[in-house]
């Protein structure tokens, strides 16, 4: 999806209508039409890029997001409908976000995901310049080591958990964080199997879930 005040939010000669194949496909819904090419006017206050993902297997796959031209949004979320997640996505740095298609059917909804972005006037009544941000690299992990950085972090203790597809929780850690922004060196242990994995971060009434995957 591209943006800027010379194209409009109606689908015209600027936008490219996606071709279905037999492979994977992955488009852009807009007013009931599947594009490749979405070219819309620059954001007012929010916008929702509303993804088709169809002819999926079970899998792992991956999105790759690359952002142009973006650092006058605030934020940029990846909905899972399915897991019931928001990742939040850099708007300056290329970013990775691992999935697992499985044989629950809701898994490989074609409406599964969707994009929200927020651009730096946020929207009436709403304050998320305060919010606390987390995120975690490298991601893939390759090592037993993951860096945790927090940004607008409260100070107090924190809740460290690693959940695996089934649900469990295979590692667990308390951390103690000042106020502020900092980033924390977590050993999760080089011994955890190969998969996508949640790392939930709880405490001083924050929850954040980020998806990694570990090689």
């Amino acid at each position: 999806a591209s943006y800027s005040t010379s194209f409009s939010d109606e689908i015209d000669n600027m936008d490219a209508l996606k071709a279905d194949n037999v492979m994977e496909n992955l488009a852009i819904i807009r007013k009931g039409q599947a594009l490749m090419v979405d070219r819309r006017n620059w954001i007012q206050s929010a916008d929702t890029l509303r993804l088709n993902l169809t002819n999926t297997s079970v899998s792992t796959y991956m999105f790759e997001f690359s952002p142009i031209e973006l650092a006058g949004a605030e934020s940029v979320t990846l909905v899972d409908n399915y897991l019931k997640t928001n990742t939040h996505i850099s708007v300056t740095e290329t970013s990775q976000v691992f999935f697992q298609v499985g044989s629950d059917s809701r898994s490989a909804a074609a409406d599964r995901f969707s994009v929200i972005i927020l651009n730096k006037k946020g929207l009436p009544g709403l304050n998320r310049a305060l919010e606390a941000v987390v995120s975690a690299y490298p991601n893939p992990v390759t090592t037993g080591n993951i860096n945790l950085t927090f940004d607008n972090i409260k100070g107090g203790a924190y809740t460290v958990e690693l959940v695996n597809n089934a649900g469990q929780v295979v590692f667990r850690k308390l951390i103690h964080l000042a106020e502020g922004s900092r980033t924390r060196n977590v050993d999760i242990n080089n011994n955890i199997t190969s998969g996508i994995y949640q790392v939930r971060i709880t405490g001083r009434d924050m929850r954040k879930v980020i998806k990694i995957f570990k090689k």
